[in-house]
């Protein structure tokens, strides 16, 4: 009885186990195309920059329309930043035509002389439910100053660069 009683427990936690399920592993991230100033440019998605990437500031800005944001991404693995645009509106207003846009950008530059390295920026449909957008990339390289910065604009699709434009502080790069 007692020998029984070993093998029906030992039966039990062998059937236990057996229907323990086990998660199937998750697939490595893709590796990254581009790595500094080669990714210069480029869109962080297609150049598989995002999946490491960095929240390292935001900044809002809020109007009559609603809200947008600014945010500055790093990614380690590709050595390069960009600025991530999301519109803050809830959707209430979906399908209401507005009178503008936000638009987000990013502005790299030489923090020894201040030259510009790279600018670029991105629209962001603002009746949209959280709709976002990036800018492509700008190099993460030693003696490099950037910042995002996000504003409205009511010109159409096209951001005007005179128009006011709410940044981040800047970020130095101090080396590579």
């Amino acid at each position: 009885m007692h020998r029984m009683t070993i093998t029906l427990a030992t039966a039990v936690a062998v059937t236990s186990l057996a229907c323990v399920s086990v998660p199937a592993a998750q697939a490595a991230p893709a590796p990254p195309k581009c790595y500094g100033n080669g990714c210069t440019g480029k869109g962080p998605v297609s150049q598989n920059c995002d999946d490491d990437a960095a929240h390292l500031d935001q900044v809002s800005v809020s109007t009559a329309y609603g809200q947008a944001a600014a945010q500055l991404k790093y990614s380690p693995g590709c050595h390069a930043m960009w600025a991530r645009g999301q519109s803050l509106n809830t959707g209430e207003d979906q399908g209401v035509p507005h009178p503008g846009d936000y638009f987000v950008k990013i502005v790299a530059r030489n923090s020894l002389n201040g030259n510009l390295i790279y600018s670029g920026n991105a629209y962001i449909e603002d009746n949209l439910a959280h709709a976002w957008n990036w800018t492509n990339m700008a190099p993460w390289e030693s003696h490099t100053k950037v910042h995002a910065c996000v504003h409205w604009d009511n010109s159409g699709q096209t951001a005007k660069p005179e128009a006011p434009w709410s940044c981040t502080q800047w970020w130095i790069v101090s080396g590579g």
